[in-house]
């Protein structure tokens, strides 16, 4: 009935099955461990780089009021100490920028406020003069009681406005 004989399997047969699975299964074992603890010794290498790229984050922002903590003994330390140095450059050189800048802006507003306050005083004193022009038209003129009091009140206050303008 049968076309090919199938033999029991021999002691050695099953003990060679045997060890070739547990070799399989321990090769299996050991590449998962493998691979666990390369994950581990990756995640562990990446991390002063995600700590640095974090900091290069918040410089980009303009935000320089932390360092970059990182060991000193690697060259990922060693770069990070050139960020924390070029940091406190970049902040000097910004704080500087923004001095001047705001010195500029001072000295721009009162270059301002001085000529409009030039151009008034300019534009009193002719008023002033129009007032005396007037005043010395109307004193050899008659005029009424009322007319003299108005004439004092005049020359009074833009005597006045004349001594507050000096």
């Amino acid at each position: 009935h049968y076309l090919f004989y199938n033999p029991p399997p021999s002691h050695f047969e099953t003990l060679l099955f045997h060890t070739v699975f547990l070799a399989l299964l321990l090769a299996v074992l050991l590449c998962g461990a493998a691979g666990v603890l390369g994950w581990f010794w990756i995640s562990r290498q990446l991390r002063p780089l995600r700590s640095l790229r974090q900091y290069i984050r918040h410089l980009g922002e303009g935000r320089f009021d932390q360092t970059a903590a990182i060991d000193a003994a690697s060259e990922i330390g060693s770069l990070a100490s050139g960020l924390n140095q070029m940091a406190t450059s970049l902040k000097g050189h910004l704080q500087g920028e923004i001095d001047a800048a705001r010195k500029t802006a001072r000295q721009e507003t009162e270059a301002a406020q001085g000529a409009a306050t030039r151009k008034m005083m300019h534009e009193m004193g002719n008023f002033l003069n129009n007032i005396d022009l007037i005043v010395y038209g109307l004193k050899p003129e008659n005029l009424s009681p009322r007319g003299q009091k108005i004439m004092k009140i005049l020359i009074e206050e833009s005597g006045r406005i004349k001594a507050f303008c000096r």
